[in-house]
């Protein structure tokens, strides 16, 4: 279920998206990390999601954009029956998810200087605490099946549209970076 607004505002110069969501899943099936090691994929019953998402984009001038975005979630396991026992774990089992999500892009196009379009993007996101399904009886389970938050700074510089000896023959090259700031982060909890 989801319900939100689209707008455009100041001559199409401002752009904002907000959408509020709810999502129920019945018989759904994750990867659940055992007490002895290792995982299983299990059916882990239903489970409800409810989330926020905003982004609104912004010309402030003909060359420069800026652009945010947020996100929050949250989650409950409604029904988790224990396959191997048949026994309502519901209470013992969590997951979590990020409830603070942000991105924050500024995107410049330089003058023109003869030679092709030069662009620059400067990308900041945060990424905030995630995890497996945790089965809370596995001690320190949350400290090994989750991913704490973290944040990342990222640029890209581009030129573009280089001519190469006729009006049909274009050349794109660009450098970027990413994680400037050397920060260390999980992809994946286990």
């Amino acid at each position: 279920f989801e319900v939100g607004f689209k707008g455009e505002f100041l001559d199409n110069r401002l752009r904002t998206n907000i959408a509020v969501f709810r999502s129920e899943f019945s018989d759904e099936q994750k990867s659940v990390a055992l007490p002895t090691g290792g995982w299983k994929v299990e059916n882990v019953g239903s489970s409800t999601y409810d989330g926020v998402e905003f982004d609104a984009t912004a010309a402030i001038t003909d060359s420069l954009q800026l652009s945010v975005s947020y996100a929050t979630l949250w989650h409950d396991y409604d029904e988790w029956i224990d396959p191997s026992t048949g026994q309502d774990v519901t209470d013992l089992r969590e997951l979590i998810v990020p409830e603070n999500d942000f991105n924050i892009d500024v995107d410049y196009r330089f003058p023109d200087f003869g030679l092709g379009t030069l662009f620059l993007n400067v990308n900041f996101a945060r990424r905030g605490e995630s995890s497996t399904p945790l089965n809370l009886t596995i001690p320190d389970v949350e400290r090994y099946s989750s991913t704490p938050d973290f944040n990342l700074l990222n640029f890209r510089l581009t030129l573009k549209d280089i001519a190469l000896g006729s009006d049909h023959h274009r050349l794109t090259v660009a450098a970027w970076g990413k994680n400037l700031t050397d920060e260390e982060y999980l992809n994946l909890a286990y």
